[in-house]
């Protein structure tokens, strides 16, 4: 039964190494970039996005070379307009502005489920300008600068995607930069755009890091980046840039290494996957689920905030209107929105034509509505989208999930998930929307709806400032009070409430820190009242609120701004599974443009299914729920969450004067022809935070049978920094207890190990090593496979699993494991030991 059980282990892990993209193909990456202007539109033909093409491809070029062949360039999708559509800047990888000092979020949480909602992303710009003293260093789309350009993209990717960090010595203070010593992908590569030099495009080898001063990259993660790429991301050992044998000095002569791309000139492979697509005229789907439990004032929120996504379309954007309850209806087919509200109009009223109907098929609607959009071929790189509004659970489809985000997939339409109360089935609707690159949000009570859904597609250009609560008695009042910051261009203040809304039952208005008070217009169609105000006063504004009306009134204020400067400051949060029963995590942080700020004031307030509130503690501090200190993402622990149903998180952040970025700026040294030695780079603690500036940003969680619906812990876990030291220790006490015969002890400490870093491939062979010294070889077997699993680069490991499978007479599995290492490890002594082993145990 054991041998049948490994036997079982071992296919799976098999088919895991054989099926890895890096066995058998190049990982390629896609990217979205949400562009400041339009330069390839119908209309529109700018010489400049020929510009703009040259630099990606630059940056194909590099990041080819930068992973020995491994790494492609794929698919870069350019977002144009300064009011992207679907808010591209959410779902954006690269905000790319004018002018400013290009820059990367680190790459910790290594997944598009966690990356997006916390904001991080990369920052690119036309032209080079330093962020310190404001000075313009250069113009990027020049053609002596787009070599540049590309390479300091593909510097910023690696720290984005892989979480690579600096393994170059560097002077800080305005001191000259020390020459170029270790070849890393994080160093600064205008010597490989300059000079041809492109040492400065590898990332550096064990050897050479062995050299290296103390860096960032030693600091977190005690490795290399080759070797942090072969064990923690499964590049193949073999592909790493090797030094030449014996020699000590770290400085290589081009003949020396691999190179495959050549300065200045684009490498065909390098290009094979690279496909540029200037996106400006998307397709949209709003699905609106009408099943019979959405009575109420879920499919009056529901309604309006689909109309409040058709007022912000801009002209061009085709989109339609699907229902569903257990059948699926077009009720407005794809309109393309015109320069005036005549289509927009037609829309609203195919909205409120929306009754109620009977069960739910979610799944059919998604794909009615992806069979609509591909009618349209040409919309394939311009992007699709489902806009969904549901509360239930699937009981009707004939399509399954997995079927269903496999076509989505092929189709190239995202979906964005608005799952409306505690009845929702967050898992599979998370499981949608990320399965299809889109976004999900939840709600809690009806009055989250429009809120959610207006800061998420308005999160390009404005920034949510403040959300308040009340119930309010007939003839009832309140108020609240925010601050709005210097340089504010537009301020808007919205109302929402349970039941019907208008300036004459719910009186309304917000005064600034000097002067009258604004009062609310009522929009009818998307069911609010706005207080709208071009440059705001600066300083503590006091929102008013009076209820008129006979009976009782549930009501929500939002503030919204919109500033002058091109840096965008927003909130971000995600909840994640806690450690124990009822127990749920918040990871929020505040970025500007792209990365994260600490030393920021945050507040956070749980509000339970039934109504309570309880204050939340976020720190970051680095220890209970917080992975790493100072990294800018605070975190907080929520508990005693018995209560079923949905739960909302308000966390706000305010600057306490002490706020400055945590993020990798793209050290430069100026090209030829500027001041000789003169080194640009900003400060390591980046620019503050405007004064008095408050943002705010809320999320939901569900719990179900005293756990978190959705779980991504694992998204989270690995970016908890390991202690290097105490691992190395470990593994050493290990070998030790290894050599003289305590077996029990070795595997004791190899368990250790597994605690702190459960990735540890060589502490699962030191556990497969005990258990092959007692003669256990088929308990040896899964531990080897597992260190097999994790680092498929090493052939040693290899060998150990295909001799501990010979010695349980697992012949065929061995031999398998021997044929893998022919093509992976030719000529290799472990190859040929394992032949021996397997000839021998065969006799």
């Amino acid at each position: 039964m054991r041998q049948t059980r490994c036997a079982i282990f071992l296919f799976c892990i098999l088919f895991s190494v054989l099926s890895t993209p890096y066995a058998s193909s190049a990982l390629v990456h896609d990217f979205d970039i949400s562009y400041y202007r339009y330069l390839n539109t119908a209309i529109v033909k700018n010489p400049d996005a020929s510009k703009i093409e040259e630099i990606i491809r630059y940056w194909a070029d590099a990041i080819y070379e930068a992973s020995n062949g491994l790494e492609h360039l794929g698919t870069v999708r350019i977002f144009q307009g300064p009011s992207s559509f679907l808010s591209a800047y959410r779902l954006s990888d690269i905000v790319w502005e004018k002018a400013g000092h290009p820059k990367a979020a680190y790459g910790a949480y290594g997944s598009y489920d966690a990356q997006k909602p916390l904001g991080f992303r990369m920052a690119m710009f036309d032209g080079f300008k330093e962020y310190a003293s404001g000075t313009a260093i250069c113009d990027f789309l020049a053609p002596e600068h787009r070599m540049y350009a590309g390479y300091a993209l593909a510097s910023l990717s690696s720290y984005y995607i892989h979480d690579l960090r600096e393994e170059y010595a560097i002077e800080r203070g305005g001191k000259k930069y020390n020459a170029l010593a270790y070849p890393s992908i994080l160093n600064d590569v205008s010597l490989a755009a300059y000079a041809g030099d492109l040492r400065a495009l590898n990332h550096s080898t064990p050897r050479l890091y062995a050299d290296a001063p103390s860096t960032v990259q030693k600091a977190k993660w005690g490795i290399s980046a080759w070797e942090y790429l072969t064990k923690r991301r499964a590049f193949p050992a073999q592909l790493a840039p090797v030094p030449p044998k014996n020699k000590r000095d770290a400085s290589l002569n081009e003949s020396e290494y691999r190179f495959l791309i050549q300065p200045g000139k684009h490498n065909a492979e390098a290009q094979s996957r690279l496909r540029i697509v200037w996106v400006s005229s998307p397709v949209f789907q709003i699905v609106i689920d009408r099943s019979g439990s959405m009575e109420g004032e879920r499919i009056v929120k529901a309604k309006n905030a689909a109309k409040d996504f058709v007022r912000s379309l801009q002209p061009g954007v085709r989109v339609g209107v699907i229902v569903f309850d257990d059948a699926v209806n077009v009720v407005s087919p794809i309109v393309a929105i015109g320069s005036g509200d005549a289509e927009k109009k037609k829309l609203y009223s195919a909205i409120d034509g929306i009754s109620l109907g009977g069960a739910t098929a979610i799944y059919d609607a998604c794909a009615v509505a992806s069979k609509e959009m591909t009618a349209d071929r040409n919309s394939y790189f311009e992007g699709r989208y489902v806009v969904l509004f549901t509360d239930g659970e699937d009981n009707r489809s004939k399509i399954g999930v997995a079927p269903l985000i496999q076509a989505l997939r092929k189709e190239n339409v995202s979906v964005l998930v608005m799952g409306l109360e505690d009845e929702v089935r967050e898992k599979t609707l998370r499981e949608i929307a990320s399965g299809t690159k889109g976004y999900y949000m939840m709600t809690a009570d009806p009055l989250d709806t429009q809120e959610m859904l207006y800061g998420y597609l308005n999160s390009a250009f404005e920034s949510q400032i403040s959300t308040f609560d009340a119930t309010l008695p007939a003839g009832g009042s309140t108020r609240t009070a925010f601050a709005v910051e210097e340089g504010t261009e537009l301020l808007r203040v919205s109302l929402v409430s349970d039941g019907e809304i208008s300036p004459k039952t719910l009186v309304f208005s917000a005064t600034p820190p000097k002067g009258k008070a604004s009062a609310a217009l009522h929009d009818k169609e998307t069911g609010k009242l706005e207080i709208l105000q071009k440059k705001p006063a600066a300083g503590k504004w006091t929102v008013t609120l009076k209820n008129n009306s006979k009976g009782t009134r549930r009501v929500r204020i939002s503030a919204f701004s919109r500033t002058q400067s091109r840096t965008l400051y927003l909130g971000n949060a995600l909840t994640v599974r806690g450690g124990e029963a009822n127990s749920a995590v918040i990871y929020a942080s505040l970025t500007g443009n792209v990365t994260p700020h600490t030393g920021i004031g945050i507040k956070g307030t749980l509000r339970y299914p039934s109504g309570k509130n309880v204050p939340l503690e976020f720190q970051d501090m680095g220890y209970g729920p917080d992975a790493t200190q100072g990294d800018g993402v605070y975190s907080a622990l929520a508990e005693n969450c018995s209560e079923p149903g949905n739960y909302r998180v308000t966390v706000a952040f305010s600057n306490t004067g002490q706020a400055v970025e945590t993020n990798q700026r793209y050290a430069f040294l100026p090209p030829p022809g500027i001041k000789d030695g003169e080194a640009y780079v900003v400060a390591e603690k980046g620019h503050a935070l405007p004064h008095k500036l408050e943002r705010v940003v809320a999320t939901t969680f569900q719990i179900e049978g005293g756990k978190v619906t959705d779980d991504s812990r694992g998204i989270i876990a690995r970016e908890k920094p390991i202690d290097f030291e105490r691992v190395k220790s470990y593994l050493e006490r290990g070998e030790k207890a290894l050599k003289r015969g305590a077996y029990d002890d070795a595997e004791d400490y190899a368990k250790s190990v597994l605690r702190m870093d459960p990735n540890n491939a060589a502490a699962y062979r030191l556990i497969g090593e005990a258990k092959d010294a007692r003669n256990d070889f088929a308990g040896a077997v899964e531990p080897y496979a597992k260190a097999v699993e994790l680092e498929p680069g090493e052939p040693s490991h290899y060998f150990k699993l295909g001799q501990a499978l010979a010695n349980i007479r697992a012949l065929d599995e061995a031999k398998k494991i021997y044929s893998i290492m022919q093509q992976a490890f030719p000529n290799n002594k472990w190859t040929n030991q394992l032949e021996m082993a397997i000839r021998f145990m065969s006799r």
